[in-house]
């Protein structure tokens, strides 16, 4: 009953995810903040919190939400007009980036933890459950001619998956599980008071036992987490083919500068260059304002200078023409009394002989 009560509130949580998805790219992820505290940002492919397995093609997170696999909290958005962005690109442009070697290189540590996981399961199962039962001479070949026919599809799918054929290749996968379940079938037959003995899924690490109805066999194969993990495989692998057979390449270069350049602003480098020669070019303007104040410092200084002497002679002129003034005055003193006392006495002599010839 618990079992039933969690996948509802799996089933519950990923409804209302997809709602919300649905009501994003609708109504904008802003939709529930106030008018006057939005900021309309358009959201780029490079933009961090943008899910970039997604954008190219394959987001684990995405894909095991909710299961038995979930990877745990994921705060990276899907956006749809980024990814167009993204897909509108050049392959060429997009190896710059390096997201898809990224993917990949994420991809291939997940499968080979499972897989290690598959094989300790597998051994512990061995040692726990001993020998199957053996089977008849006839039982037997019909087994091996199911694992030829899972053998040669199984390398059909990989050369599908090799030259982008993925949809083909899945198609070629779920054959191949068709036919391990039929195996699996006439492996371990059912039948009154057998012992159930169970297998590891060698795609998606979970167990089954040879006990199981069809109906919970398919259940399994249509599974959330066993069709996650073979697209996680079909991916890798078809990651893996491209650049014959070297895989997506790294990213050589800073993603400031690729996102300074894609926006076209140039390179970090280039912009930090043009900083410091514009730095440059505002201390040699500051260094000649300066010098240009201080020359028309010196300029005023000689003025002043200038000023100060024409004030200093102009005042030593004036002092010598005040005392030859007061020379002159002082030696013509006397020279004026004797003149005046002169004129007294030719007036007096003069009226002294107009009285005496009266």
């Amino acid at each position: 009953r618990s079992g039933g009560a969690e996948e509802c509130l799996r089933m519950a949580a990923a409804a209302k995810a997809a709602q919300q998805a649905v009501l994003d790219a609708l109504m904008g992820k802003e939709r529930n903040v106030p008018v006057n505290e939005r900021t309309n940002k358009k959201v780029r492919f490079f933009d961090q919190e943008v899910d970039k397995h997604w954008l190219c093609g394959c987001s684990p997170h995405i894909l095991f939400k909710n299961s038995r696999s979930d990877l745990g909290n994921w705060e990276h958005v899907v956006d749809e007009p980024a990814k167009e962005e993204w897909d509108a690109m050049t392959q060429e442009k997009k190896d710059d980036w390096g997201f898809e070697y990224d993917l990949m290189d994420f991809l291939r540590q997940m499968v080979d933890k499972l897989d290690t996981q598959i094989r300790r399961n597998k051994d512990k199962l061995v040692v726990e459950q001993g020998s199957k039962l053996t089977l008849s001479k006839e039982t037997q070949a019909q087994v091996d001619e199911l694992a030829r026919q899972i053998k040669d599809l199984q390398d059909e799918a990989n050369n599908l998956g090799e030259a982008g054929e993925v949809d083909e290749s899945m198609k070629k996968m779920g054959e191949v599980e068709a036919l391990k379940v039929k195996k699996e079938g006439l492996e371990n037959p059912t039948f009154p008071g057998k012992e159930k003995v169970m297998e590891v899924c060698e795609v998606c690490n979970n167990f089954m036992a040879n006990t199981d109805s069809e109906v919970r066999k398919n259940e399994h194969l249509a599974g959330k987490q066993h069709k996650g993990w073979e697209v996680i495989r079909t991916t890798l692998t078809t990651m893996k083919a491209v650049n014959d057979g070297r895989g997506p390449p790294r990213r050589k270069r800073d993603l400031k500068d690729l996102k300074a350049e894609y926006n076209g602003e140039g390179t970090a480098e280039s912009k930090d260059n043009k900083d410091k020669d514009g730095d440059r070019d505002r201390d040699r303007d500051r260094d000649r304002d300066r010098d240009r104040d201080k020359d028309k410092d010196r300029e005023r200084d000689r003025d002043r200078d200038r000023d100060r002497d024409r004030s200093r002679s102009r005042s030593r002129e004036r002092n010598r023409d005040g005392s030859r003034d007061r020379r002159g005055a002082r030696d013509s003193s006397p020279r004026d009394a004797k003149s005046r006392s002169r004129e007294r006495d030719r007036s007096y002599q003069n009226s002294s002989r107009d009285r005496d010839r009266y």
